[in-house]
């Protein structure tokens, strides 16, 4: 129970405020959607290059 993964989940499941947890979420999300245009993107552009050659 006292290894340092255990203790720092503790210690941040009861200190972060909601609004960092928030915050939090809201950039993965923007990550999230970041990377998914750009995997349409490349994908789009790499069908592209296939079907023209």
């Amino acid at each position: 129970m006292s290894d340092p993964v255990t203790v720092n989940m503790h210690w941040m499941l009861t200190h972060k405020s909601r609004s960092q947890i928030r915050a939090e979420e809201e950039s993965a999300g923007r990550l999230a959607a970041a990377l998914a245009g750009c995997l349409k993107r490349t994908r789009s552009a790499l069908s592209r290059a296939f079907f023209e050659q």
